[in-house]
């Protein structure tokens, strides 16, 4: 079986694994860890610029070296590997879901909604529409709770507003 996992931050990376780790897979998978940066390394203008995106794959190289190592000691019989990719990040993460190609995809995802949901879009939502494997959406359920907290809070000021005027 071959697992592609999508990782962003520290703290995505570890749900994941923790998702992970609380299943079995065949022995013998293979686990794909993959990254993507954002701004690719030859078009970025100036020199803080290009700064900060090394600094990035140098932080994102590191991630994905401890989730391989961390899920390494749990699956001893599978094999991980580890890649860095430029781009669109759910445009990349499809192309390579089906280049490789991956039986399951796992993502995290950032419960965003309002306003960074419509600037920003939804990479888990584009993924699990579009991709030809079946795609597991790991969710941060206190990240789910604070948005759905705030956007309750925010629904009850209107109204309180509108009741008030």
């Amino acid at each position: 079986m071959k697992i592609l996992i999508a990782i962003d931050d520290h703290h995505y990376a570890d749900l994941l694994a923790d998702f992970i780790e609380q299943h079995s897979w065949a022995d013998n998978s293979v686990f794909r860890v993959i990254h993507v940066l954002w701004a690719p390394r030859e078009q970025s203008a100036s020199a803080a610029l290009r700064e900060a995106v090394e600094q990035d794959m140098e932080r994102a190289t590191e991630l994905m070296t401890d989730m391989c190592q961390r899920l390494s000691q749990k699956f001893p019989k599978c094999q991980f590997e580890s890649l860095i990719l430029e781009g669109k990040p759910a445009e990349r993460i499809l192309e390579m879901s089906k280049a490789w190609p991956a039986d399951v995809l796992i993502v995290g995802n950032r419960a965003r909604r309002g306003l960074p949901l419509f600037f920003l879009g939804s990479v888990s939502s584009a993924l699990v529409h579009a991709a030809s494997c079946s795609v597991f959406v790991v969710k941060d359920k206190q990240a789910l709770e604070k948005s759905t907290k705030s956007t309750a809070n925010k629904k009850a000021d209107k109204a309180l507003t509108k009741t008030l005027n």
